[in-house]
């Protein structure tokens, strides 16, 4: 109960601080709109600006853009930035754009009328102030809570997924170290995707609410632990606090929990609509798919694409992916197309240059939207394997393709290998795979 007063406390003070606080104008022309209300406005808060948007306006800044006529937020790369919903009358969707990495300050959802749904295959990490992450407030309006539906993309929450409202987990992977919710109602269900828990070194904890309710729809989903042993939810008082235990009574720290009462199928043969469960790379995307982090997600919420272009900074950034994300050594890249931090791939190419992977196209370039070549993505995968047997003979390329051909890299595609090809996605996958999978 402290716990709980503590947030309504807290959240309190936070709807003071927001509207003592003037918005800022910003924008060219007409795109942001200025209003003396202070609720039905999408808030938008970065270093430099504080700026109201209207639901039905068009705006923009660094890394995001937000289209009134299809009420999508679009993030591309943002940074250190807070989103406030206020007061929507609209379902509002935010998308991910592909490959984009966005790293946010806070995503809070106030009153919201209509659901809110997050999409698209990037990435949104939440990391600071964790205890009012995912935050729907219904202080306002609580008996219009709408709910929150995540759809696809990678959500990382360095905390507490903190809810006022449902949270509807229907794709993608969403990850934080507990759930809890406020007095005001709500829960967490997971339909499809994942959910994982991870605290490393407490018990996990789900605290459902209001008081007294013991019931959680998470009861409904398969829980498993780090070694994909069983988990199940214990009541641990009246409260209505639950714990995740394995079969011997043992506290997780961890836990992977997906939709139904049996473990979730591969998404090989059933979620993607292109990819038959008996392609030589069927077994290749379901592991890119479910890698952690994930490797590359479809082309759509049906189809995956197979036949579809690799560009090469796709290439690294999927590679690096395998890797685990790695931070590069410096921060600074030296390519002249390569400038941008805030891009999706500009971690992974520094990475892939300070590991020897890969070192441009020549001229001071890395010609990230060039496709890729089986020939440098082979070269790739050698470099990245420590280049064993190099003998520096030949072609550039050359002691990559001997290396794949003796380790039995190049067998089983349906197209024959020529070093100047375009690698296609199907392709790209099923190297990475073949090499690289556990």
């Amino acid at each position: 109960m402290k716990k709980r007063f503590l947030s309504i406390l807290l959240a309190a003070a936070l709807i003071c601080a927001l509207l003592a606080v003037p918005a800022a104008a910003g924008g060219e022309g007409d795109a942001y709109e200025e209003s003396e209300n202070y609720f039905d406005v999408l808030y938008v808060n970065t270093d430099d600006d504080r700026i109201r948007v209207h639901y039905d306006a068009v705006a923009s800044g660094e890394g995001w853009s937000y289209d009134g006529d299809s009420a999508t937020l679009t993030l591309n790369g943002v940074s250190d930035a807070v989103f406030d919903l206020h007061d929507a009358g609209k379902v509002v969707t935010i998308l991910l754009a592909d490959g984009s990495v966005n790293d946010l300050v806070h995503l809070r959802f106030w009153d919201c009328h209509e659901d809110v749904i997050i999409t698209g295959s990037g990435t949104l990490n939440l990391s600071r102030k964790p205890d009012r992450i995912f935050d729907m407030q219904g202080f306002f309006n609580n008996h219009s809570r709408a709910k929150v539906i995540v759809k696809s993309g990678v959500i990382n929450v360095d905390g507490i997924i903190m809810l006022y409202g449902d949270l509807v987990i229907e794709g993608g992977t969403v990850t934080g170290k507990s759930v809890m919710v406020g007095n005001f109602g709500g829960d967490c269900t997971v339909t499809g995707g994942t959910l994982i828990l991870d605290t490393e070194d407490v018990a996990v904890q789900i605290v459902p609410a209001p008081e007294g309710e013991r019931r959680s729809d998470l009861e409904d989903a398969t829980i498993v632990g780090a070694e994909g042993e069983p988990l199940s939810m214990v009541w641990v008082d009246e409260m209505g606090v639950l714990e995740l235990r394995d079969a011997a009574g043992n506290t997780a720290t961890y836990a992977k929990i997906t939709a139904g009462n049996a473990p979730a199928p591969a998404p090989s043969a059933g979620i993607f609509a292109d990819v038959p469960g008996d392609a030589y790379y069927a077994d290749a995307v379901s592991w890119a798919y479910n890698h952690e982090p994930q490797i590359t997600t479809g082309t759509s919420e049906t189809e995956f694409s197979p036949a579809g272009h690799v560009t090469r900074a796709q290439a690294v950034t999927f590679l690096w992916r395998v890797k685990g994300c790695p931070e590069p050594e410096s921060p600074v890249s030296d390519f002249s197309d390569v400038q941008d931090p805030g891009s999706w791939y500009y971690k992974a190419v520094l990475w892939a240059v300070e590991q020897g992977i890969t070192n441009g196209t020549g001229n001071g370039q890395f010609s990230p939207d060039k496709g890729v070549t089986r020939g440098q993505m082979i070269t790739f995968l050698y470099r990245a394997m420590g280049e064993p047997g190099k003998t520096g003979a030949g072609e550039w390329y050359a002691d990559a393709e001997n290396w794949a051909r003796q380790n039995g890299l190049l067998d089983g595609t349906a197209a024959a290998y020529e070093t100047s090809g375009d690698c296609p996605r199907s392709d790209v996958v099923y190297y990475l795979w073949k090499q690289l999978a556990d």
